[in-house]
């Protein structure tokens, strides 16, 4: 689990909940310098804490989660957002299939839904393949998102790691885009759920030519990571998955139905220039 602000009475609970299971040899956390760190964590049973001098971002703070549990000799991590609940029946059934015999080239299980805010939202990656593994149906799909996602530690080491210099949006889709390219699978459950906040987001609604019209008020923060890195994505791999529509959607929802939209504005040129020299950066590497 990355930590940074969170409600750390939520996350010790957790901490307890899930390494009361006997087949959880270790819960890493790394904390990104939260200003409300609570040291009654390194109290909790089976915990390894990492603690980091300033906010690294997602994306290097995973890579440390997977070297410090690579340096202990596991073989697979499951990833916990700070807000995320994961019923255990779920973490049961990744250890049940990550000790089988299944495919060497399973990189990732994950989940079928997510309950976001009190709303179900099911996983619309449409299926490469389906099957059924044991009792379980399961499907084969292109990418997933890292929380409560199970990442075999042979597959990070295989394809690289996590692109630390996106920090935090589009970390997940592009290491499984990396990971199928590299003929890795991501195998979803698709009878399990779990529940997840959305971090640094609030759903809003307005009526518009009586229509309701819902959306999420994301921080100024996320909108410019959002922006740049799909941009970045784009110019670095050719086939990366289009969400342009998606883009769009959030530009115009950011600019006329949410707050300082002079701020998000400028925040969006920002994000598109970012995204060319950050290309150029990449590149010269």
């Amino acid at each position: 689990m990355v930590t940074y602000n969170p409600n750390f009475d939520f996350v010790i609970h957790e901490i307890q909940r899930i390494s009361s299971l006997d087949f959880v040899s270790t819960f890493i956390i790394v904390d990104n310098n939260s200003r409300n760190f609570d040291s009654r964590i390194y109290d909790c049973e089976k915990v390894t804490v990492i603690k980091n001098s300033k906010n690294v971002g997602l994306a290097s703070a995973l890579n440390q989660m997977f070297e410090k549990g690579e340096s202990l000799n596991e073989e697979w991590l499951t990833f916990l957002d700070q807000d995320t609940v994961i019923p255990l029946r779920c973490l049961e059934t990744y250890e049940q299939n990550c000790n089988k015999a299944c495919s060497p080239e399973v990189g990732i299980f994950c989940c079928s839904s997510v309950a976001v805010c009190g709303k179900d939202f099911a996983n619309k990656e449409k299926p490469i393949s389906q099957r059924m593994l044991g009792d379980k149906p399961i499907s084969v799909v292109p990418r997933c998102v890292t929380s409560g996602a199970c990442f075999s530690i042979k597959c990070w080491k295989a394809i690289g790691k996590f692109m630390e210099d996106l920090f935090i949006d589009d970390t997940d889709y592009e290491f499984c885009f990396r990971l199928t390219k590299n003929n890795f699978q991501i195998i979803r459950f698709d009878d399990i759920s779990f529940y997840h906040e959305l971090f640094d987001s609030e759903t809003k609604s307005i009526r518009l030519f009586n229509m309701s019209i819902q959306y999420n008020d994301v921080s100024v923060f996320r909108l410019y990571y959002k922006v740049r890195n799909y941009l970045f994505l784009r110019k670095l791999y050719r086939d990366f998955p289009r969400r342009s529509f998606f883009i769009l959607k959030f530009f115009i929802k950011s600019i006329f139905l949410e707050k300082q939209k002079m701020r998000r504005l400028h925040t969006l040129i920002q994000a598109i220039f970012d995204s060319k020299k950050m290309y150029i950066q990449f590149i010269q590497k």
